[in-house]
């Protein structure tokens, strides 16, 4: 790929464009447009790339980011000019399909749409990504690696986006607002605010870590802590008799369903 160029530059595609140069690309070959000439500017002075305009980009870039926000899509889409070049388009836009973008965009052009989450920031991010039919192998592999550069990449059928929105694109939240009670249970007991949040977020990160490295199931590894008569089998039993499991099933349903609102909601 030659150049890249970024339609928004809020906190995604700031982390995403980050991830691309320290992946050894040349800032010259980033191009960047925001909702003025003046944020243009100050956007991308910040991040050491090209300031341009959304012409320029289109002519002139073979991936383009499109982040802006999915409220903004269908007058963003009425200002675009009528040959849209021949670039990848990449949409960050939470709820809106390919088939939507398609009707927008154009049904030859190869679109695809990616759900990244916030550890994306320190390159930890879970990315999803799904493509049009007319992407080549080439296309798929191109935007990958792009998001390779801020963590994990898997490839899902567009159907699968509102289930993923709700797991990964909104599951830091959900993670970090469970941290929230085990951190005030810490403090409540006695410990610092510092230490229990260390403790904590320390535990979480190396348990993920652990799963993840290893061949062994998440109950297998919940099983090696739990000695007989030990402290973790006293909580677990009182863990499976709470409503825990329903109540965390009705947030993710909820996210889930909103993601399908937002697409019905939005028009382009």
């Amino acid at each position: 790929m030659k150049r890249l160029g970024c339609i928004g530059c809020g906190r995604m595609a700031t982390a995403i464009i980050k991830g691309f140069l320290g992946s050894g690309f040349k800032s010259e070959d980033v191009l960047v447009v925001d909702q003025t000439p003046e944020l243009t500017a100050q956007k991308a002075n910040f991040l050491g790339v090209q300031s341009s305009t959304l012409l320029e980009i289109i002519q002139n870039c073979d991936l383009i980011l499109l982040c802006i926000k999915p409220q903004q899509a269908r007058s963003f889409f009425q200002t675009l000019p009528v040959d849209r070049g021949s670039a990848v388009w990449v949409s960050v836009m939470a709820g809106i399909s390919l088939t939507q973008l398609s009707q927008s965009l154009g049904k030859d052009m190869c679109i695809s749409r990616v759900m990244p989450n916030t550890p994306a920031f320190v390159s930890k991010g879970m990315s999803a990504v799904s493509f049009s039919s007319t992407c080549s192998d080439a296309d798929r592999e191109t935007v990958k690696s792009i998001f390779n550069t801020i963590g994990d990449v898997v490839e899902v059928n567009d159907d699968q986006m509102h289930a993923v929105t709700a797991l990964s694109g909104s599951g830091p939240a959900f993670f970090l607002r469970i941290s929230q009670i085990f951190i005030k249970q810490g403090i409540d007991a006695g410990l610092s605010d510092s230490l229990a949040t260390k403790l904590v977020l320390q535990t979480q990160l190396g348990s993920a870590y652990l799963a993840l490295n290893s061949s062994e199931s998440l109950m297998d590894h919940i099983q090696s802590v739990s000695s007989p008569g030990g402290t973790t089998l006293a909580g677990l039993s009182v863990f499976d008799e709470t409503s825990l499991e329903k109540d965390l099933q009705s947030v993710i349903e909820s996210a889930s369903k909103r993601s399908k609102e937002l697409s019905e909601e939005v028009e382009i």
